[in-house]
């Protein structure tokens, strides 16, 4: 332990000195103060300047301060505020991409913010509720609702109307009122009413709310069967590529049909298919003659 706090000869030597200059430092003033009493310090008075300026930018004072809508001021605007330039250049290119202070807090989720600035100017920010610069807008609590007025109830004639036309009824838009005529268009038109609901992707709550408007009246357009190709047949939504080749095969091989029986001794084609095909084919007398005359040629 001794041997720790042990100094040399040269070492004693240097702490002394140390002292000594210590001290001198000390008493200096004193002793210059006893013998030149009239002498004045220089001071930063005696040269008309107020204080030691810290910094070459002057900073504001509140008197110079503002109110500012942070949405809406510029960057020179934030300068004069005493902001930095980088960070009111920041603040700006927040703005140009979309950015929007909805509350004074909002600044200080701006990168690098100075908190003390924005202690500062706190009191002078102005930001307007959201309708008075545009974001959104609310009805007055006093303004009246408009009153809801239900569509009119009106008569439709499911085999004339167009896609306006369909729209006029409840749960109709566009899109349904236009599957709705692609597949009466299909058929040749509807035969009874309840054919609307096999409409794709008409809900049955729709068809239920519908059907008091429905009118079935005109006649829907016939297929000459005994004139009709394979192809031609199949491309009615009830008939399916296999029945229509039946079908055609069986009037080339037994002759022109001449009534609905006929079609039943076809083999494979299902009984109550047929009975909803039976209303979409013509076997006229007229076209079993035009076909018997081709044949005979």
């Amino acid at each position: 332990m001794s041997a720790f706090f042990y100094f040399s000869k040269p070492e004693r030597k240097g702490i002394l000195l140390l002292c000594l200059f210590l001290m001198a430092g000390l008493l200096l003033p004193k002793v210059y103060a006893r013998f030149y009493p009239n002498d004045e310090l220089i001071s930063w008075e005696s040269l008309g300047v107020d204080t030691l300026p810290l910094a070459s930018i002057p900073v504001p004072t509140i008197d110079s301060f503002f109110q500012f809508n942070p949405n809406l001021c510029r960057v020179e605007d934030f300068e004069l505020l005493g902001l930095s330039t980088r960070l009111a250049v920041r603040i700006e290119n927040y703005r140009k991409k979309g950015g929007q202070f909805y509350k004074k807090t909002d600044l200080l989720k701006i990168y690098g913010m100075d908190s003390l600035w924005f202690n500062q100017v706190i009191d002078w920010i102005e930001i307007p509720k959201k309708s008075q610069w545009g974001k959104t807008k609310s009805r007055p609590y006093n303004q009246a609702k408009t009153p809801y007025r239900p569509k009119e109830k009106i008569k439709i004639y499911v085999n004339q109307a167009d896609i306006e036309t369909w729209q006029k009824l409840p749960g109709i838009g566009q899109y349904r009122a236009e599957k709705i005529v692609k597949f009466r268009d299909g058929l040749g038109g509807f035969t009874k009413l309840d054919q609307v609901r096999l409409t794709y992707g008409l809900p049955d709550s729709v068809f239920q709310s519908i059907l008091p408007c429905l009118v079935l009246a005109s006649p829907v357009k016939k297929i000459q069967l005994n004139l009709v190709g394979i192809d031609d047949l199949a491309q009615h939504p009830l008939i399916s590529w296999k029945e229509a080749r039946m079908i055609v095969n069986y009037r080339t091989q037994h002759g022109t049909y001449k009534q609905p029986k006929d079609l039943k001794r076809i083999l494979g084609v299902d009984t109550n298919r047929l009975e909803q095909m039976l209303p979409y084919f013509d076997f006229s007398i007229e076209n079993n003659v035009l076909v018997e005359a081709i044949e005979n040629q």
